[in-house]
Order: structure tokens, then sequence, then C-alpha cells
């Protein structure tokens, strides 16, 4: 189910007449609902047309339905509902018509009004919707567990009362409108900040914004996809006191898009998140290197203490941490609950290799013991010329293995170069060496993201591939890398 959802409108305030502000409590005066095909609805009319102004005056002056809109509608599909006034179809809208008034010149009138949305979410609407089709279809029975802890085998009236759940949580957020105005300062919600930048970085990915005066603290919430897509969840990232005004986020992960969003808050209110919602996307990009490999002791970006503990059923892990499952160690890259064998992304089998030894290249995930301690290495490092250190990820590209590789809510068809100098121009060219894509890498990273097209626009073909990367100097390496499409 994508669209589990309660919607409505509540009048707050509306004025008696242009002489009298105090509240009129019969208003709105017209709630019937009306045809959205309608053509007083989708077709603009000449206010000179008095049959149409006619037409629309009707409407606005109707008074109240006898029968509620979901009454006439009965167990057939809304879409087919007809309007029985003016027997048109299209589905219905909520019409409201305050009035009448008379105004003279330059007199005005005051109406308040909050519209709210409600309902379960998203993960608990795919949950029922799944065990209700698998019912339906006769694919399978999974316990159909009602609100109320009771078990039941119509799965019709399971899914309904899990989607009716949200009245009370459309009602609640009315009241609490309602109360917000009647009484200033009952439920009085903070600002948000006034200015709210994500900055993708080397490290980390950095957030800063505007104090907000009276504020108690901050909330920040981080996704990995796109507010437009309906399989995006936010998740809670972290609780900050009154004086932040920056945040870096260090726990993102390499090649995938990251949205955020800033609550301010006072006591237990909070600001909308509307009005910080990010819509471009944030990427980790891991520092060019410009040195020779340090030890690991010296060197905390590329390698991480590593001692693993036995993996624990249910727990939270995050970056980095280590942990024995089936025999094997693994490290993780980020925040999962999921065990090893079942979350291929998040878990990385590690490899020992013995004493760390200067000048030596490592692979990704290897692990050296180093002054008595144990460390791994996240990134492959390089032993010799910096420009060993680049990398196409991944390669093989295959783009039925999208999920394993950037996950399925990343750009489509990415495909990312590491290692990078921090300076280069790169080019690709097919395997008969017509050159397909070049640019010039200036933002001082060691990564690089392509999204399979060519300088044209055009989605390349399945194929063998090389990269070319060109330092200042005119040092250059070349990197082949195949793609199964």
């Amino acid at each position: 189910m994508g669209t589990a959802k309660y919607a409505g409108v509540v009048t707050l305030h509306a004025d008696v007449s242009s002489q009298n502000q105090s509240n009129d409590p019969l208003q709105p005066k017209t709630t019937w609902f009306i045809s959205s095909d309608g053509t007083h609805v989708d077709q603009n009319v000449s206010q000179y047309n008095e049959s149409e102004m006619q037409d629309r005056f009707d409407i606005i002056s109707e008074g109240h339905p006898s029968v509620k809109h979901d009454v006439l509608v009965g167990d057939n599909y809304p879409f087919n509902y007809s309007d029985p006034v003016r027997q048109a179809g299209g589905g219905a809208s909520q019409g409201q018509g305050f009035g009448p008034y008379t105004l003279n010149p330059g007199d005005s009138i005051r109406i308040v009004f909050a519209e709210g949305v409600s309902g379960i979410s998203w993960e608990k609407g795919r949950e029922v919707g799944i065990r209700w089709l698998q019912w339906r279809n006769g694919t399978g029975t999974p316990e159909l567990r009602m609100p109320d802890g009771s078990t039941t085998t119509d799965f019709n009236l399971y899914k309904r009362r899990w989607v009716e759940t949200g009245k009370d949580s459309i009602i609640k957020t009315f009241r609490n409108a309602i109360d917000n105005y009647n009484t200033p300062g009952f439920i009085q919600s903070p600002p948000p900040p006034s200015s709210f930048s994500v900055i993708s970085g080397g490290d980390r990915i950095r957030l800063e914004w505007a104090p907000v005066e009276g504020a108690t603290g901050y909330v920040i919430y981080r996704s990995r996809g796109n507010i437009l897509d309906y399989r995006t969840v936010y998740e809670r990232l972290t609780d900050l006191g009154p004086d932040a005004s920056s945040f870096d986020d260090v726990t993102a992960t390499r090649g995938f898009d990251y949205y955020y969003y800033i609550q301010s808050k006072s006591n237990d209110n909070f600001s909308s998140f509307a009005w910080t919602i990010t819509n471009t996307p944030a990427t980790l990009q891991r520092p060019a290197v410009t040195a020779p490999p340090m030890p690991p002791g010296n060197d905390t970006t590329n390698w991480k203490s590593f001692s693993p503990v036995d993996w624990v059923s249910d727990s939270l892990y995050v970056p980095y941490q280590a942990v024995i499952y089936n025999g094997l160690n693994y490290v993780c890259m980020d925040s999962t609950n999921q065990p090893p064998d079942s979350d291929y992304v998040n878990w990385k089998v590690t490899t020992y290799v013995g004493e760390w030894v200067s000048g030596s290249a490592y692979n990704a995930r290897d692990v050296v013991s180093y002054g008595g301690f144990n460390f791994v290495t996240p990134y492959s490092i390089s032993g010799g010329s910096l420009l060993e250190l680049v990398r196409v990820v991944p390669n093989p590209y295959d783009i039925r293995a999208r999920f394993y590789q950037f996950g399925d809510q990343s750009q489509y068809d990415q495909i990312s170069f590491y290692g990078l100098p921090p300076i280069c121009k790169l080019k690709i060219f097919t395997e008969r060496g017509e050159l397909i894509w070049e640019k010039d890498h200036l933002i001082g990273t060691g990564d690089e993201r392509w999204d399979s097209k060519t300088t044209y626009g055009q989605i390349i073909s399945s194929g063998i591939y090389i990269l070319y990367v060109e330092k200042p100097n005119g040092e250059s390496v070349i990197r082949k890398f195949v793609v199964i499409r």
C-alpha cells in the first residue's frame, strides 16, 4: 500500500463579517464534495460569463451534504463515483465555502485553516500490503495481527483496520492546531533555521545552519534516498544542543547519495522539516592522496582499529566495527543490524596479511599488526606511484547487480573512479580507441562518478572500456573495466 493516509482540513477561524472579527463557529457554510474533472474546476472561465459564475456561486453556497462521501461511495472504487448534483465523474475533491460576506471597497475578512496528513508508515503499509496480497492471491497465509493484538483470517478487515489507525492521528493533529491557534504558546513550535547548507567533503559531509533564538536543541535526519522516492526513509542521525550551528557526518559511505533535514526544537516541540529538507545529493568523497602512505598509528583515515568480537543478533553495528561470524572476520562498512551472510553490502570479509611493512601496497580490508595492535584498511593503499591507487568501482559493472554495488536508490548506472590525484584529466575510450567521455577533475578529492553516458548523453552498451588518467605533470595510468547490461 503506497498511500494509506488520511488527509483533511480544519477551520481555525473565520470572521463573522468585515466589521466583526470574532470567530463564526458556523463557518464554513459549505462542505459539499465536488467532481475533480468538472468544467468548473478544470477550465478558466471569464468572470463576465454570468451562467458560469452562477454555477460557481451555487457550488460554494451549496451547504452541507446529508450523507458523507464514503457512504455514497460504499464498497465501489472511488474513481467511479459520479457527482449526484452535476452528474460528472473523475473522482471527488473536498469543497469548502465561506460566507456570505458583504464587502465594501477596502474591507477584508480573515479565514485561517490548517491542513494535515497522517497514516501508517511506508514500512508498515508495505508489510500490511504484502500480507493482504498473499491471502488474496492464495500464495500464502501469513499471520494477520490486528492493531489491538488479536489475529484474524479476514484479510480485507485486517487491511482496513490498519489503515483506519490513521484516523485518531489526523484528529489529534487538528486538535493540536486548534489549541495552538486559540491558546498562543500552548503548543508553540519553534521556527526552523533560516539557512541550512550541506557540503560534500573528502572525509565527511558538513552541515551548517543559522542558530534559532530560543531553541533548546536541534535534531538532524538523514536518508539514502530523495524525498520524491516513495521508498525513502529518514533516520534520526543525531541530537545536538542549543549552541550547535554545525555538524560533521563522518558515518556516510563513499558512493552513495545522502539527503538531510534539520529541526529546531523547543522542549518537546519541533519545527517543520519541510523548510530545510535538501533535494541536492550530498556525497562522501575520500581526500586525494598526495603523500606516501603512513603507518597505521599515524593514518586514521586509511587504517582503522581492528578488534573483532562475536556477532550478536539484533545488535546495531556502525562503520569499521569488526565481528566474528561463522569462523570468518568481517568489518562493517555502514550501520546495519543484519548478519554478514545476508547483508553483503555492509559486511566485508577481512584478510590478515601480517606486520605492516613500510612502502608495501595493501588491498581493501587487509588486516595488519602494528605496535602491538591490529588495524584494517577500508581502502586500497599503494606502495609505489600514487597513480597505482586509481580504481574503477565496480569492475565489472553488471546492471543486474545494482543493489549489491551502490544500492537500488543510487544514481542509475553509476560507476565510480577512486584513488584519483587531486587534479587530473579523465578520459574514457572504447575498446577500439574511440573517445566517448572526458572531464577535468579539479575538486581536489580522490573520487569521481560517471553515469555511464557519453559526452553526448548516450547510454553506453556492454563492452570493454578504458579509463585514462593524466596528472598535470604528464604522468598517466590506464584502467580497463567491463560493462554488462
